[in-house]
């Protein structure tokens, strides 16, 4: 199993807790899989909407301190040994869970692996959506 981690650089931005939003959703296919067992959100900044979205998640919540590493601030509350790192907004594309849990499954325990997924304006995925239907 991985431990999620979502970064929230700007948790005052208006499309943040949308963007942290779609990230989580799309985690829950890998919690139903049995791949993703816990959720790490890294804010730069205390935000009473980000600590909401933790509550009602269930996800662990990390206010990180100026200047510090966001990814050492979140692994320091995960609680598997592999970490998956996004930052809010991030949607692992199609077949994520298999290619993750074959890396799980295959690596050393120094590997590191990258899922790599360009970030979508609110406006695009709305668009994309709208165009799905």
């Amino acid at each position: 199993m991985i431990s999620a981690l979502v970064l929230v650089a700007d948790p005052g931005d208006a499309d943040a807790l949308d963007r942290l939003a779609d990230s989580l959703g799309a985690l829950v296919a890998g919690v139903a899989a049995g791949l993703v067992g816990d959720a790490v959100i890294v804010a730069a900044a205390m935000d009473p909407g980000v600590d909401t979205i933790a509550d009602a998640t269930g996800a662990s919540l990390v206010v990180m301190p100026p200047g510090a590493n966001p990814w050492v601030a979140g692994a320091a509350l995960a609680r598997r040994d592999w970490v998956l790192c996004l930052e809010a907004g991030d949607v692992p594309g199609d077949g994520w869970i298999r290619t993750l849990d074959r890396f799980v499954g295959t690596a050393g325990a120094d590997a590191l692996g990258r899922l790599s997924r360009p970030h979508a304006s609110l406006a695009t995925r709305l668009a994309v959506w709208a165009e799905a239907m």
